[in-house]
């Protein structure tokens, strides 16, 4: 790996420090009216100012992720190494600091991969490199051979209807736009193919770069689907296929998919907290998911986002004077493949909703964050607020125009961008119900690369890129944790509700 600009990070970390040194009375200090209720304290200068200092010092949360990564390695929830992983989080949390540790049950899948092959045997003999999407189903013993036909969208799969898919392979061979484009297809494409009476499905990878590597991804089985044999192929293998069929050729492939489909099982999330000094009954939460796809290390998704958030949390505790308010640390179970962990946090703490603050997630990768995505949702007709999708964009509105007042800690972190967006798929139940959600924003410019694949190791991570981030994190929890006024009050049915003053 190529590392990244070690002298550069390291000269941005100590300007943030030098700037936050300037004197409460310094001119730039000076609020604009939507800043005047964010004017910080000089206790909260300086506890930024050792946060940004100790995130760059400390290599207590890399070294935390190197041991996730290498002793324990990819986690699909419900196997084994999830089990020492949930393990692992606690002792990790109370090392921390952190008090409350405990782990939560949640329901979630599980899901055996098995040996696996894919090869064309007609017009040519190649194997081809492919991940069998979780979970899906088994071949016949022996495997299944058929003629291949391929598609890039729904369109033309139904053109094609049942005449031109039943009996056959459907390759999904759709060139990479965006990763929702391609995550959609890959998700719910088999079981379209298999309503036509298709025998198995292939899709090509959901990545922009390959070197002929696989990335496996969540499967969608709508109840009353037939299910079938769903697997990804690299990029390589997907255009020679295509190649082969534009030039007039029968191309027939042999599939072996030796999986185990069990039901459901036990895990957990894990948790704990960092009590407020003065609001220690309203929540910050900070989340990240710990189950990974069973290739790699888990190392970018989303291993260093546990890591981030850990340490922030670990930060913010060894402050001298504790922000206001409780920071709660999550590591959610089940977040690739049915959002188990994510619907038994709501399950277990929706009488408590309304005093989580703010939630934040990382979950892209270890690029270097330039702000955060705001998310405020319109709930209007749930049992448990009457916000509008109007209410929502005005609320949004109004918080970005607060989280100006947070300029002086981030700007000089080159992380005061706040666009409206999502914060997060483990936060999205609670965010639906009127939790106020951020996202880290990390750029993804090389995340996909390797997203999903075996190629997810701690290796592709740079040390002084998760530094910077820890700050980033850290610097807008404390803020926000320690802020005399809640930024959105929690919805009700005149605009305000439990939890708010």
């Amino acid at each position: 790996m190529v590392k990244a600009r070690p002298r550069r990070l390291a000269s941005l970390l100590c300007l943030a420090i030098l700037a936050l040194l300037a004197p409460p009375g310094h001119a730039a200090d000076e609020p604009t009216p939507n800043q005047r209720a964010t004017v910080p304290t000089p206790d909260q200068r300086a506890a930024v100012r050792q946060l940004i200092d100790e995130a760059a010092r400390s290599d207590w949360g890399w070294e935390r992720l190197r041991e996730l990564c290498d002793t324990i390695g990819h986690r699909l929830a419900g196997s084994p190494a999830m089990k020492r992983a949930v393990d692992w989080s606690e002792k990790s949390m109370r090392d921390a600091g952190l008090v409350r540790v405990h782990r939560e049950p949640a329901t979630v899948p599980y899901w055996i991969r098995g040996p696996e092959s894919a090869r064309i045997v007609s017009p040519v003999d190649r194997s081809l490199a492919m991940l069998a999407l979780g979970p899906s189903v088994p071949t016949p013993p022996g495997g299944l051979t058929a003629s291949v036909v391929v598609v890039d969208s729904y369109e033309e799969l139904d053109r094609l209807g049942r005449p031109g898919v039943e009996g056959r392979i459907v390759l999904f061979d759709r060139e990479w736009t965006t990763y929702p484009a391609a995550a959609e297809i890959r998700s719910r494409g088999p079981a379209k193919a298999a309503a036509l009476g298709a025998v198995a499905a292939l899709v090509r990878s959901a990545t922009p770069k390959s070197l002929d590597t696989p990335h496996t991804g969540w499967l969608s089985c709508p109840a009353g689907t037939p299910l079938i044999p769903a697997a990804a192929v690299s990029p390589e293998a997907s255009s020679q296929i295509r190649r082969l069929v534009e030039a007039g050729h029968e191309v027939r492939v042999h599939l072996e998919m030796d999986h185990q489909v069990l039901g459901t099982t036990e895990s957990h999330n894990v948790m704990g907290e960092v009590t407020g000094r003065e609001l220690p009954e309203e929540i910050v939460l900070l989340g990240a998911h710990l189950d990974s796809w069973d290739v790699g290390q888990g190392a970018q998704d989303d291993g260093v986002g546990c890591l981030i958030m850990l340490e922030a949390a670990r930060l913010i505790r060894n402050l001298p004077i504790p922000p206001r308010r409780t920071i709660r640390v999550v590591f959610f179970t089940d977040e690739e493949i049915s959002l188990g962990g994510a619907d038994s946090y709501l399950e277990r703490h929706r009488d408590e909703l309304p005093r989580h603050v703010a939630g934040f997630e990382s979950d892209a990768g270890n690029e270097v964050a330039n702000g955060f995505f705001v998310d405020i949702q319109g709930v209007a007709g749930t049992t448990d607020s009457t916000r509008t999708k109007a209410d929502a964009q005005r609320l949004t509105h109004g918080v970005l125009a607060a989280l100006a007042g947070f300029d002086w800690a981030l700007e000089p972190l080159r992380a005061n961008n706040f666009l409206p967006g999502d914060s997060g798929i483990d936060l999205s139940p609670a965010v639906a119900l009127g939790m106020l959600g951020f996202g880290v924003n990390h750029p993804t410019e090389k995340y996909f690369d390797i997203h999903h694949s075996a190629a997810d190791t701690f290796d592709k991570l740079d040390r002084l890129d998760m530094s910077r981030n820890v700050a980033i994190v850290a610097t807008l929890v404390y803020l926000i944790a320690d802020s005399p006024e809640r930024l959105l009050p929690w919805p009700g049915p005149d605009g305000s509700g439990p939890g708010t003053r």
